[in-house]
């Protein structure tokens, strides 16, 4: 059973108290005009605006046309340019019975391997077991690490049980 007695009792509401009333003068203290820290200012635009008429952060050209000027590699050839990036390897695939399953067809021998390393990537973004279905498709772009384990620069998986594509 904890001792309670009274001096320890005391010593407690005297930190108590001194909390309080070191947060009391903290708050006088800043006045009404300060801002507290990490309050962020919104504007507010006119309801009649449209989005042509909001401001532009940036000038960026729209991401479709860098995608139009990449040529798309066949699915299982290497990834032209240095002699680097020769060792990545792109797999596109549709799910049929089960993820190992498509990577083993689409991989080979480094299938249970890059299935394990695919499932890490999607793990906070759906559950593979109950939510990959047949017919969901599949895209990576990997290599072989100096370890022998797969590497992924890049992967996408459209779940048609979510309606969206996970990258």
């Amino acid at each position: 059973m904890p001792d309670s007695s009274p001096k320890k009792t005391s010593l407690l509401y005297i930190a108590l108290a001194c909390s309080l009333a070191l947060n009391v003068v903290l708050v006088l203290r800043r006045g009404p005009s300060e801002e507290p820290q990490g309050a962020s200012t919104v504007e507010i635009l006119d309801p009649g605006s449209t989005v042509e008429d909001a401001p532009a952060q940036g000038a960026q050209p729209p991401p479709d046309a860098a995608l139009e000027a990449v040529e798309q590699p066949a699915a299982g050839e290497p990834i032209a340019g240095d002699a680097s990036a020769a060792q990545w390897t792109v797999i596109s695939g549709t799910v049929d019975h089960s993820l190992a399953r498509t990577f083993q067809r689409e991989a080979g021998e480094d299938g249970d391997a890059l299935t394990s390393v695919f499932t890490r990537l999607f793990v906070w973004d759906l559950d593979m077991r109950r939510d990959l279905l047949a017919g969901d498709t599949i895209v990576v772009v990997w290599r072989k690490g100096p370890d022998g384990l797969p590497e992924i620069a890049a992967a996408a998986l459209h779940s048609s049980k979510l309606g969206r594509t996970l990258t």
